[in-house]
């Protein structure tokens, strides 16, 4: 298995897996990655991917308000809900592993049509920037 840490940009897809959702959170994706070798055919490598420096909300969790009720981030069902139009709305994703978190899953950065996922995700308040627990940078 080729280690996706290594890698410098691969185009992906999104997958669903046989348990769950493509889309698992506001900031966790599943993806087929097309690593040259057949594209996107059988025997591509399919990896979740925590997206670095950014963080959502968990799914259970509500919005994050500021001390005059301004949301700071939309609640993690809504982050969900964006990330997957984002995701399903977008022609091209590339995905930019950089490390692997202590659950195992690839970290690293997304780009939709040469945008960076994460900015736009902070646009409509579904991430701040940030990191999270399980991830030495």
């Amino acid at each position: 298995m080729t280690d996706v840490s290594a890698l410098v940009r691969v185009r992906a897809q999104l997958h669903t897996p046989d348990r769950g959702d493509a889309v698992h959170d506001g900031d966790t994706y599943w993806f087929l990655l097309d690593l040259g070798v057949n594209g996107f055919r059988e025997g591509a490598q399919v990896q979740d991917v925590r997206l670095r420096d950014y963080s959502a909300r968990e799914l259970r969790q509500g919005a994050e308000l500021d001390a005059q009720g301004n949301v700071i981030r939309v609640a993690g069902r809504e982050a969900q809900r964006i990330a997957e139009r984002l995701l399903t709305g977008a022609k091209e994703i590339v995905v930019q592993p950089t490390t692997r978190d202590k659950y195992g899953r690839s970290v690293g950065f997304v780009w939709i049509d040469g945008q960076s996922l994460g900015e736009a995700l902070l646009a409509e308040k579904a991430v701040v920037h940030g990191s999270f627990m399980g991830v030495d940078w």
